[in-house]
């Protein structure tokens, strides 16, 4: 029975540079990388063995990563970052940059549409400042169904996007808001994840729960 929530914390901006292709389609030049050079390749190679490490310790639970840019998104960790965590069965990612709260998820067989682009076109041409696709707030999931991307970037409230219109990307977007600042908190036991976003005056936006097997609900 694991007992611990082992949580990679990444460099972000190695993550988005592993190779030349994707140098013009991302922040490389800005953060001073070049794409798929030696430091770049020790980072992945650490990743590596820590997924190899942690997915064969029984006592490790629950595997995520944190990082700054969303792997959903950028072209350059779809291509590399995001076909690890699949194949390892990584259930979390705990990202930000957006300035937005947003959930999102993908199945483990997913295909990438988007492998060259962050965004597709508009698909909602909503005028909101807050959205979500389920018939409710909270949601719920087994492990093993889907990939888990969590979006905590609004809790400075400076927005620069909007949450509308929403533009396509990789995965299944069903929650997001830019109506007021706020945060997510994530409770851990082996047996049940709960995110649950938080809004600056103490309403609840959305919630996520990932059970380890039904008999949790």
């Amino acid at each position: 029975r694991g007992k611990y929530f082992v949580n990679l914390m990444l460099n972000s901006c190695k993550t988005v540079c592993p190779d030349n292709e994707f140098t013009y389609k991302n922040e490389c030049n800005v953060m001073g990388l070049e794409p798929g050079d030696a430091s770049v390749k020790a980072h992945y190679d650490w990743i590596v063995a820590q997924l190899e490490r942690y997915t064969h310790d029984p006592d490790a639970a629950w595997i995520a990563i944190t990082l700054h840019h969303q792997p959903f998104i950028y072209p350059g960790q779809k291509s590399v970052l995001l076909p690890l965590l699949k194949k390892y069965k990584v259930e979390i990612i705990i990202t930000g940059h957006e300035h937005w709260l947003d959930y999102s998820n993908m199945d483990y067989n997913y295909n990438i549409r988007y492998p060259t682009e962050e965004y597709g076109p508009v698909i909602v041409n909503c005028t909101d400042s807050e959205v979500f696709k389920t018939e409710t707030r909270e949601v719920d999931y087994y492990l093993g169904e889907k990939l888990h991307q969590f979006v905590v970037g609004s809790a400075g409230a400076i927005w620069w996007k909007s949450a509308c219109p929403i533009l396509d990307t990789d995965g299944d977007m069903l929650y997001r808001s830019t109506s007021l600042p706020g945060i997510m908190t994530m409770e851990v036991t082996y047996e049940l994840l709960t995110a649950t976003y938080i809004y600056s005056d103490g309403t609840v936006g959305y919630i996520v729960r990932v059970h380890r097997s039904r008999n949790t609900q």
